[in-house]
């Protein structure tokens, strides 16, 4: 049985909501993301020490002790290729680069990878209901400060903290992955690198099991956590708004975010895991950093916002 962090609701440790149940939620256009209310408390971030394997690996750690004093909302599911089209097209939005595949060798033209077709090597094509990918840490806060906009001041919105996302994933849950069983039974729950992207991506470890896609998949295809929330591990990896740091060491104990030395604000932090992680990434811990202007084919982003 998971031991369950105490918060201040009761959470059940992975469930999807039935019709007109679960968390408050609000939407603040038609084009906009629907905003999950995730109640105050306390938890455990981060993994002990004992449990690293290495470093540079995706480790997420120490453990630190942090509490959320106010709820906050978060959106349910990460930004989709038609809400972010229609940021594009609302404001004239143009991206000042280019995006990279993880398959140049595999494509045709990779100088011609962007968030309308990140170019699968099985020349397949995303779907408007599936996450953005190519967009970079200034993109997704462009698209933020343009929700705030709309909102009419409402609500402020931006990239989740690093505190912040981590509490959203656990869901009241304090194992490696907020599902029952082990990494083979990722695939009930999420999409990550299973069979069907070593069929296509033959030199890369997969787990071993079948979650239907090789790439993207619908952001609500796979199961809710008890926070409302979808693919908080697995489908893309999500920006956060903290400045890289190596571990959690300095991170803030309040939830808010790490933007001051010692750590590195030219790059930002990176937090899920993707359609092409193995098991090791695909844990609640898991972090990664990478350069503000950075765009590639496995990374995308979800939105917060401030609540009254």
């Amino acid at each position: 049985m998971l031991r369950i962090i105490c918060v201040t609701v009761l959470l059940l440790p992975f469930i999807a909501h039935a019709e007109g149940q679960g968390p408050q939620a609000f939407k603040d256009c038609s084009d906009c993301p629907e905003m999950a209310v995730l109640p105050r408390g306390s938890f455990t971030m981060g993994e002990p020490e004992s449990e690293s394997q290495n470093r540079k690996f995706g480790w997420g750690g120490p453990e630190i002790k942090v509490t959320i004093a106010k709820p906050f909302a978060m959106a349910k599911t990460e930004t989709t290729r038609a809400q972010f089209a229609a940021f594009v097209k609302a404001t004239g939005y143009v991206q000042d680069g280019k995006c990279r595949s993880i398959w140049e060798k595999r494509l045709p033209d990779p100088s011609k990878v962007s968030w309308q077709d990140p170019q699968w090597p099985d020349g397949s094509k995303q779907k408007d209901d599936e996450p953005v990918v190519c967009v970079s840490w200034d993109d997704a806060n462009a698209y933020a400060a343009w929700l705030t906009k709309l909102s009419g001041g409402k609500h402020v919105y931006a990239l989740p903290t690093e505190a912040q996302f981590e509490y959203g994933a656990r869901a009241g849950t304090a194992a490696k992955r907020p599902w029952p069983g082990a990494a083979e039974e990722s695939c009930k729950y999420a999409n990550v690198g299973d069979k069907n992207y070593l069929r296509i991506i033959p030199e890369y470890g997969a787990i071993d099991c079948d979650d239907g896609y090789a790439f993207t998949s619908p952001v609500t295809k796979f199961p809710a956590n008890a926070f409302g929330l979808h693919d908080m591990l697995g489908n893309v990896w999500e920006w956060a708004r903290d400045c890289r740091a190596e571990d959690l060491a300095t991170t803030p104990r309040d939830g808010t975010a790490l933007e001051v030395p010692p750590a590195d604000c030219k790059r930002r932090v990176l937090r899920s895991s993707g359609y092409s992680s193995a098991e090791w990434y695909t844990r609640t811990t898991t972090r990664g950093g990478d350069p503000v202007t950075t765009r590639l084919v496995v990374l995308g982003f979800r939105v917060a916002a401030s609540v009254d």
